[in-house]
């Protein structure tokens, strides 16, 4: 599986920003700069617990792209 690069998803996590503007179930990572994997999987369960559909996708792409990735995503998100 290839991994998406930054301009790939950058305008739908700005789009998940607009409606979440602290990150939502994303906070741990984007908001709190907690990048490890580790993370990015407590944040899908977290989204999946509270019905946040599009917050698990997100980390669930979070979760194929690096650690310098995500924090690209959220200096530009």
């Amino acid at each position: 599986m290839s991994r998406p690069t930054v301009p790939d998803v950058i305008e739908r996590f700005r789009s998940y920003h607009r409606g979440n503007p602290v990150w939502g179930a994303l906070h741990v990572i984007l908001e709190a700069g907690n990048f490890r994997d580790k993370d990015c999987r407590w944040c899908a369960a977290h989204a999946r617990e509270i019905g946040d559909s599009e917050g698990e996708a997100l980390a669930e792409t979070l979760l194929t792209m690096s650690q310098t990735q995500r924090r690209r995503i959220a200096d530009r998100a």
